[in-house]
């Protein structure tokens, strides 16, 4: 899918936070607003969206949860050449379906994405706290 304008993705968060509490996430992109919503622990929410024409699609998401803080991540992130969710010759793996998994690693990159079949390792993020939502 990557390099393709309008390709269909699947973006997926799992609850996995060491404290086991519901996790409660806001995403919204500069076209849609998903709402809030709370994720038990052990459990996965997703959304599926389309790549826009001008490949600048963004899903920023704001993640809290009981003793755990206030944090943001990007979600997906296709900004022209700094493509790290939808970029064939990028660090990382093209996702058609992006499994996020929450609070995975406790020293400091809490947010990890994990392949569909979950042989391969986990690539795992700091939170980017700098902007707000």
């Amino acid at each position: 899918d990557g390099f393709i304008p309008l390709a269909k993705k699947h973006v997926v968060i799992r609850n996995v936070v060491q404290n086991r509490q519901t996790l409660n996430v806001h995403c919204k992109s500069s076209d849609d607003d998903l709402g809030l919503i709370h994720i038990p622990f052990g459990n996965s929410w997703g959304f599926r969206f389309r790549v826009n024409i001008w490949e600048t699609t963004k899903f920023r998401c704001h993640f809290t949860w009981y003793f755990g803080g206030s944090h943001y991540f990007d979600i997906f992130y296709l900004i022209f050449t700094v493509a790290r969710d939808d970029d064939n010759f990028g660090d990382y793996e093209v996702c058609k379906v992006c499994i996020w998994e929450v609070g995975r690693d406790n020293k400091g990159k809490a947010m990890c994405r994990v392949n569909r079949d979950e042989l391969n390792h986990p690539v795992c993020f700091s939170w980017d706290d700098k902007a707000i939502l």
